[in-house]
């Protein structure tokens, strides 16, 4: 598969995990509208930097982080758990509205981008659907993201999930959920250990 469709398919995938959080909510009545309006300053901001933030945590957390763990352990598994518990620990100490449970889903987020890289042994799926996740939910939506709202409200502006957003609810389990199966179903297994 080459970079520009899994970036392409990325891109779906976590836009569809986001939608199903986001729908949840809505459905549970987390979720309140204070309306619509375009932004195109915070629409252009927002494409830039979770653009560059998606492939610079994709390449330290899976490539560098992941990929090292590998090495050295020679388990795919192992590696996997202890990049994502870092990924989430990492949002706990840089996030003063983190949660146990907010905790946990950026875990569980470790755990879908880390899929992805050990599933194509390339970081572009991964990127695709970081950066859709973060987009979708914050500038397109207009959630909180992680704690902030720099990049939220360039079109809709809901509010749900908190301080920390939709990633302190337990409807975003459910779509990392959706973007764990997905990964699984648009992906081939491969053997992720690196050669001698």
């Amino acid at each position: 598969m080459t970079r520009r469709r899994q970036l392409l398919l990325g891109v779906a995938i976590g836009a569809a995990g986001i939608a199903v959080t986001a729908a949840l909510m809505a459905i549970t009545g987390d979720v309140h509208s204070a309306g619509f309006e375009l932004d195109l300053g915070v629409l252009v901001v927002a494409l830039v930097i979770l653009g560059a933030a998606a492939v610079v945590e994709e390449l330290v957390f899976r490539a560098l982080v992941l990929g090292g763990l590998l090495r050295l352990t020679g388990s795919a598994v192992l590696a996997l758990v202890v990049s994502s518990a870092a990924f989430g620990l990492l949002h706990l100490v840089t996030t003063a509205d983190a949660t146990t449970l907010s905790v946990l889903s950026t875990t569980a987020g470790g755990v879908m981008y880390g899929l992805a890289y050990l599933r194509t042994g390339r970081i572009w799926l991964g990127v695709g659907i970081h950066f859709a996740w973060n987009f979708v939910q914050a500038t397109v939506l207009g959630f909180t993201m992680s704690g902030t709202d720099d990049y939220s409200g360039a079109l809709w502006h809901l509010d749900g999930g908190g301080d920390y957003g939709p990633e302190g609810t337990v409807w975003s389990l459910v779509g990392r959920a959706v973007v764990i199966a997905l990964v699984l179903v648009v992906t081939r297994p491969r053997d992720p250990r690196p050669a001698p």
